[in-house]
């Protein structure tokens, strides 16, 4: 109870009326739970969270209420945890000084050892390509390793090399990133002897490397974001940066926005439709320190330092929301108490009658309920939403009146919260 007591003074998510358009695009933090450890990264399995907590090891948590994320797994291979990936039923852990782990995660509550392979050193980040697993070792190299069978991991490559920080892999080339001695490439033409074609030299570090299509994103810490054209594999053009104003240490890349995680910044959200000018959306001051983001349906999950947050994508609401012009004049004002047990009050305003519908529905876009319709006159009214049986979580009201020319018209939505 102390938990989501802190919890909810941290996030203090108020209730608001919006129309939703590609201007009012908002993230919003709207969940979190504390970690034992610290949180560096985050993958997701199915509805769990999957975090790298170091000297705690993997955690993982149920999301079922996406608000109070709950603790419902460990795992502890007598190293640290700094870098989580899934793939089917499994995680693969960069256990730190233990080399690589897999785990059996078919039962989150009970996640179970398969394999390990030591890589001798520190293994820092790791990459998965099809039957292949890349560790990037702090002081061993880069550590090929088969995975096809899961249960029996075996070397299948080594480049020699030190201060391996990220590695990253396309069709056949490998990017390795080197602490302030810039991007390697290889060819991996040869599994077991990669080929040096060439680096793209810097005296920074670059802390994460992010593929997708024909671009790769760099987290370059105090430097921020760079943004290189692969169309040539093995010849990355640069193309432009982003400097944040902390330290950047991973991004995550979800249709045309990348999500930035910077130690001071927190989480931010860059337009890259275009990578060539990337263009700032939105920042989000996380109470941590943002170090690892992943994705969960229409939400951001973020590694934040001693909490696992959860943050959701205002204009990816599931229910319909075309056209979204919204008078000053029609609009819900507010929703008290808000978070609220059982009971909140929904205050709205109309300049003129109109016919109305008042409908609550769930995160997913799910219709819940009705709490009014008909012809009301012009006026402030106010209706109580009494939710006795209804689950925790989050849940959006819809303020629509029926337009002359259309059958939907005009509508305001407020974000409530119940907590039980």
């Amino acid at each position: 109870m102390r938990n989501r007591a802190i919890i909810t003074i941290i996030l203090a998510i108020l209730c608001f009326s919006s129309s939703y358009s590609q201007v009012d695009w908002e993230l919003q933090i709207i969940g979190g739970m504390f970690t034992p450890g610290q949180a560096q990264a985050v993958a997701n399995y199915n509805h769990y969270a999957l975090v790298a907590d170091t000297e705690a090891g993997l955690r993982i948590y149920d999301l079922s209420n996406i608000v109070v994320p709950n603790p419902i797994g460990t795992f502890q291979n007598n190293g640290w945890v700094n870098d989580v990936l899934v793939r089917d039923n499994y995680a693969y852990l960069a256990n730190w000084n233990n080399g690589v782990t897999i785990v059996d995660i078919t039962n989150p509550a009970n996640p179970t050892l398969v394999d390990n392979f030591n890589t001798a050193g520190i293994t820092n980040d790791i990459y998965l390509a099809g039957d292949l697993l890349f560790a990037a070792d702090l002081n061993n190299g880069l550590v090929i390793l088969d995975i096809s069978d899961p249960s029996n991991i075996s070397q299948a490559g080594f480049i020699d090399g030190d201060y391996f920080g990220s590695v990253a892999v396309d069709d056949t080339v490998i990017y390795l990133s080197t602490y302030g001695n810039g991007i390697r490439i290889y060819s991996l033409a040869d599994t077991t002897s990669p080929v040096y074609k060439g680096i793209i030299p810097f005296a920074f570090d670059c802390i994460d490397i992010t593929l997708d299509d024909d671009y790769m994103y760099l987290a370059c810490g105090q430097t921020g974001m760079l943004i290189y054209n692969i169309a040539n594999r093995l010849n990355p053009v640069s193309l432009s940066s982003y400097n944040t104003d902390g330290s950047l240490n991973r991004i995550a890349i979800a249709d045309t926005i990348a999500y930035l995680a910077d130690s001071e910044e927190g989480l931010t959200a860059i337009n890259v439709l275009n990578p060539a000018v990337p263009s700032l959306i939105q920042n989000v001051d996380t109470p941590g320190s943002a170090l690892g983001v992943a994705f969960y349906n229409d939400y951001t999950l973020v590694a934040d330092g001693n909490m696992l947050l959860v943050v959701y994508h205002e204009p990816y609401i599931g229910i319909d929301e075309e056209n979204s012009t919204l008078p000053s004049e029609f609009e819900i004002v507010n929703c008290y108490p808000n978070p609220f047990n059982p009971s909140t009050t929904v205050s709205f305003a109309l300049k003129s009658g109109s016919v109305i519908t008042l409908d609550v529905y769930d995160i997913n876009g799910r219709y819940i309920t009705n709490l009014s319709d008909g012809f009301f006159e012009s006026g402030q009214y106010s209706i109580e939403w009494h939710a006795p049986g209804i689950a925790s979580g989050i849940y959006f009201i819809r303020l629509s009146a029926q337009s002359d020319k259309q059958e939907t018209g005009r509508f305001s939505i407020a974000k409530v919260i119940l907590l039980k």
